[in-house]
């Protein structure tokens, strides 16, 4: 379960000028966040704050949007500073209030992996990409993070093109397969339609309607092993350096093996303590819920 942590997977490395903006109302795209040499691929990406405000203006959220904002901009300011820790308390504060956005999650993860909470920068990684699966910068910091993580899943068991399917499917979300399922159903009913009421259309209609055939059936398929996976539990992150996994949910229980920081399980059982964890068939037990982030 264990291998050396690998090292940066690119050592090209970039400095932002001197009195660099980094913080502006308007979107910015890709920020270096610091005045000194910092890896390629941990960056802080800085939100656009008239989208972020726009956001707060949503009934749901109790806390003024000032508070938010005001924890978001210190957030980056003490990131700027180098002060990682008071960056994620920041950003923490920010997520107290209620508001949540794949942006702020990323920031935290950042601020987590420079001041070297590995753990808990795979789990706000992963969180950033649960709200927006499409975030180039969090996945490869996310690629990153995982390369220096001490516990290496086991090759998985399932047959190739399973594989294919299930790692399609957590970087599509369910909501967008369901889309795409009902948009070819209706798609392929009109083609068939056609195909039947204007003979001379037949053949180009038929090549269409296999063609949106196949997009229904791989969507379908998308969206069931989604709700699967929803249905069969939720996913974690080991938050701990090192956390004992028992054969039971008590401190008396036998310890089978060690996980550290970063692993990422699936969550089967949990109790007030404790949580029972699968990495496979044959690794699996319980760990104290303190331990854990739950995804």
């Amino acid at each position: 379960m264990r291998r050396g942590a690998a090292g940066p997977a690119s050592q090209g490395r970039a400095r932002v000028p001197s009195g660099a903006a980094v913080t502006r109302l308007g979107p910015i795209g890709k920020a270096r966040a610091a005045a000194t040499w910092l890896p390629a691929m941990v960056h802080v990406r800085f939100a656009a704050l008239l989208s972020v405000v726009a956001a707060l203006a949503s009934p749901a959220f109790a806390a003024p949007p000032e508070a938010i904002v005001n924890a978001f901009r210190e957030g980056n300011a003490r990131y700027q500073s180098g002060d990682f820790s008071g960056a994620a308390e920041s950003y923490e504060a920010a997520l107290s209030h209620g508001f949540e956005s794949a942006t702020l999650h990323y920031n935290l993860g950042n601020a987590e992996l420079k001041r070297g909470e590995l753990g808990r920068a795979i789990f706000e990684y992963r969180r950033s990409l649960r709200l927006d699966p499409n975030h180039p910068d969090a996945r490869a910091n996310l690629e990153y993070a995982r390369s220096l993580a001490v516990d290496v899943p086991p090759p998985a068991a399932d047959p190739w093109l399973l594989r294919v399917f299930i790692a399609i499917e957590r970087a599509v979300p369910l909501p967008l397969a369901l889309r795409a399922a009902a948009v070819s159903y209706w798609v392929l009913a009109a083609l068939v339609a056609v195909s039947w009421l204007v003979p001379s259309r037949r053949r180009e209609s038929r090549a269409s309607a296999a063609a949106c055939a196949a997009v229904l059936a791989v969507s379908l398929v998308l969206a069931l092993l989604g709700a699967t996976r929803e249905r069969q539990g939720s996913e974690g992150v080991i938050l701990d350096q090192e956390v004992a996994v028992r054969t039971g949910p008590d401190e008396t229980s036998t310890v089978l093996f060690s996980l550290h920081e970063g692993a990422e399980v699936e969550i089967q059982r949990r109790t007030e303590r404790w949580v029972e964890v699968r990495i496979s068939d044959e690794l699996r037990g319980w760990v104290e819920a303190g331990a854990i982030g739950v995804l």
